[in-house]
């Protein structure tokens, strides 16, 4: 018998739901791909359309995959609990890693752009710590979900009350 988890959340709302989940966290990842899309063109001016518009939509699918594996707080074959933490961390900055090694040269480019427009972030200049980024918008997308929407098998039990 599967061992269940002791740190489910049940969320300010008392009400665990995934249907909550999913709208906060894609919601949140919107805003931050929002944001990407109004600052490439401020840090590196020679961003295309395509760029700009894919980091728009790329935070919302993080948003929605954080909000999804919002169920695991319990991880069967490592036996670890999966806090909110650690769960976000993992998934956002696997999420950046999959799109660094996808599209390297691209945004090698955008950072040889923003290094030349601002040489001041010659610290931010090797492309990996964009998976940093990422563990840190995961983390910040889970906690906020877990913190409005709960987590755990709770989270579930509203679409097949019951069961």
């Amino acid at each position: 018998m599967a061992k269940t988890s002791t740190t489910d959340h049940k969320s300010v709302t008392h009400r665990p739901s995934m249907t909550n989940r999913l709208i906060i966290a894609k919601s949140l990842g919107f805003v931050v791909g929002l944001g990407a899309l109004f600052l490439l063109p401020v840090i590196a001016p020679e961003s295309s359309w395509m760029q700009r518009i894919g980091f728009a939509l790329w935070y919302p699918m993080i948003g929605a995959v954080v909000a999804l594996m919002g169920v695991y707080s319990y991880h069967p074959w490592v036996r670890i609990d999966l806090p909110w933490w650690l769960r976000g961390a993992l998934i956002g900055g696997w999420m950046n890693a999959l799109l660094l090694m996808i599209g390297y040269d691209s945004i090698q480019r955008l950072l040889d752009m923003v290094i030349f427009n601002y040489p001041s972030l010659s610290l931010l200049y090797n492309p990996w710590m964009f998976v940093l980024e990422g563990i840190l918008v995961g983390m910040i997308l889970d906690f906020v979900a877990t913190w409005f929407a709960g987590e755990g098998p709770a989270c579930v039990e509203e679409i097949r009350p019951g069961t």
